[in-house]
């Protein structure tokens, strides 16, 4: 996936690591995750910028949100 390769590039551990822990990075990546948002959605199901009026749909579109580690 584009996150966890993103990661390895920046020289983090491809999956968050608390005793890896770089706060500066993690930020940073952080960032760059929210920048590469549509494609994450993309590479998981649909890119929510590509919706359209005309397009037709069904069911209901669901955002999770997950906690913030504790610190």
């Amino acid at each position: 996936m584009q996150e966890r390769a993103e990661r390895e590039r920046m020289g983090l551990p491809s999956v968050w690591d608390e005793s890896t822990r770089n706060d500066d990075a993690e930020e940073e990546c952080k960032w760059r995750a929210f920048d590469m948002a549509d494609e994450i959605a993309s590479a998981m199901g649909v890119n929510p910028l590509t919706l359209t009026e005309s397009m037709r749909v069904h069911g209901v579109g669901v955002l999770a949100e997950t906690p913030a580690p504790a610190r």
